[in-house]
């Protein structure tokens, strides 16, 4: 159940991380406001980060951004938190991206994510999208020059801000952008040396505060129980599965179809893939899964590619 709490005398509504420690401690995240969680490969980021897009999905739409694959995205959902997120898909409350190589390239020729970000924008709109998750945010700042930083972050916050829904970023870099986006932030945790620490949240008092964590097959990101009782800990038979889950930090790869307008024209429309996947072996279900979720690379906007569920967004 969404909480209420306030920030500054405004009032905001919170709704559940999806880690009971969280919950407890500073009540959840915010509906409507940008959360960033910092830490460095394989800290633990997309665990957490997943842990709150399955949560969302009981709430309402949800846009997983990933700088990994999209069948990578389900293997993770399905080996560490034993969910399959494919009905979700077919039903079309998922909605999984995944960003191009040259993403960074080009934004950084171009000076700027407003096209990228407008295009998403306008995919959160049209699937009424509650929860947005970035998993890593960092390439939307590898073309920032220092000197404006600053200026840079408080842009892109406000363009996320407005979209008036709950935003997760994860970030792994310390450029100076990325420090000005998480200090902006409504809140932001930290993952480091098996440890989960609050370093601030707008809308309650805590801060600093930290508990251990672990990853557990079937469970997530958990709160060590030696140290917070009962709260997320680990039932009889749990074991630690921290090689399971890892943090790329490689380029993120954008699917063509997704940002057309960026590559070809940034003020033509662009096209977003609807995901879709009928069963079968694990095997045969990634691949059919992948051949929708990211259609042909060489397709053109009104080429007569197969591309799954894809269809056109004017």
């Amino acid at each position: 159940m969404p909480r209420a709490a306030k920030s500054r005398g405004v009032r905001v509504v919170l709704i559940p991380s999806g880690l009971s420690w969280i919950d407890a401690e500073i009540g959840g995240f915010p509906s409507a406001g940008v959360v960033a969680v910092v830490g460095e490969v394989g800290a633990g980021k997309t665990s957490l980060a997943l842990g709150f897009a399955l949560t969302s999905l009981a709430r309402g739409p949800t846009c997983f951004l990933t700088n990994d694959s999209p069948e990578a995205v389900l293997e993770i959902s399905s080996r560490l938190f034993e969910h399959d997120l494919r009905p979700h898909l077919t039903s079309g409350r998922l909605s999984i991206l995944e960003f191009a190589p040259y993403f960074g390239n080009k934004v950084r020729s171009l000076a700027s994510v407003d096209g990228p970000l407008a295009e998403l924008e306008r995919l959160v709109v049209e699937r009424q999208v509650r929860h947005v998750v970035f998993d890593t945010f960092d390439p939307m700042f590898r073309w920032v020059d220092p000197a404006s930083a600053t200026a840079t972050a408080r842009s892109i916050m406000g363009t996320l801000q407005r979209w008036g829904v709950a935003v997760l970023c994860t970030m792994g870099g310390a450029a100076s952008p990325l420090s000005e986006f998480a200090r902006l932030s409504a809140g932001c945790l930290q993952l480091a040396q098996g440890e989960l620490f609050v370093h601030h949240a707008g809308w309650c008092n805590v801060q600093g505060k930290g508990a251990p964590v672990q990853l557990v097959q079937g469970r997530g990101l958990v709160v060590r129980p030696s140290e917070r009782g009962d709260l997320d800990a680990e039932r009889e038979g749990d074991e630690p599965c921290s090689s399971l889950i890892t943090d790329s930090m490689g380029a993120l790869r954008m699917n063509q179809e997704e940002w057309q307008a960026l590559w070809d024209d940034i003020a033509a429309p662009g096209s977003v893939t609807d995901a879709s996947s009928d069963g079968g072996a694990p095997g045969a279900a990634a691949d059919a899964t992948r051949d929708e979720i990211v259609p042909d690379l060489g397709a053109r906007e009104g080429e007569d590619a197969e591309t799954g569920g894809a269809r056109q967004v004017d």
